[in-house]
């Protein structure tokens, strides 16, 4: 008997769709349920089902687990499909590498405007965060380019290896936030407010191709 793949998720937050992502790229079907707010009766339900109140939580017959990057290991653990991760040491590295980009160099540029958005930030100071932002991510996402442009003179147009892999999906769910997919702003008000701020910048084409293959994955929310 096959069993149910449940995902408890809070979208449009990155670290959800990164496992809305990983969860259409190897086929897996689940199940989901999608959770809004931070009201005391959501974090209970949270914790009562995984003893922490963060999202996104999977649930697959006796194992329950949280955080995202671990979900995506669990994946490629434990279900056929496309490799999120490689059996090639200096590919997992180089994969590890990007996990820790993307926490790091890009959620750190995108903290002064999401400051803005949840501090209900307005006037110059909010101003200032969006321009450090913009600043901030136009130079992370330089990384993301050069490495892009190598790997095209490599003939691949993925991070890691020939085929997209966790670190795509790990960059992608962040920089798109710079630069969504066409109509995809219009799913919530965090992505429309950020479309609307948040600028990939020129000499990003690489990049830009990259958000745009891998946040294709994501399926449409319900009544979109």
């Amino acid at each position: 008997m096959t069993k149910t793949f449940k995902a408890t998720l809070r979208l449009p937050s990155p670290n959800n769709t990164k496992v809305q992502v990983a969860l259409a790229y190897k086929g897996i079907p689940y199940e989901i349920d999608s959770v809004t707010g931070g009201e005391p009766e959501t974090i209970a339900k949270l914790v009562k089902i995984s003893g922490q109140p963060l999202t996104p939580i999977i649930e697959h017959g006796d194992v329950v687990m949280f955080g995202s990057d671990s979900i995506l290991r669990y994946l490629d653990a434990n279900f056929p499909g496309p490799r999120l991760f490689s059996a090639d040491r200096d590919e997992m590295k180089a994969i590890e590498g990007w996990e820790s980009f993307h926490k790091n160099e890009l959620m750190g540029a995108l903290r002064p405007a999401f400051e803005v958005f949840f501090g209900g930030m307005q006037g110059p100071e909010a101003d200032a965060n969006i321009v450090r932002a913009n600043a901030a991510f136009y130079e992370a996402t330089a990384v993301v380019e050069k490495r892009l442009g190598e790997q095209k003179e490599a003939g691949s147009e993925w991070l890691v290896g020939d085929t997209m892999t966790a670190a795509d999906i790990f960059v992608a769910c962040y920089s798109g936030f710079g630069d969504l997919p066409e109509g995809q702003e219009d799913w919530n008000p965090l992505w429309k407010w950020f479309n609307s701020k948040l600028v990939l910048g020129d000499n990003r084409e690489l990049t830009r191709g990259l958000i745009h293959r891998v946040l294709t994955l994501l399926p449409a929310p319900v009544g979109v």
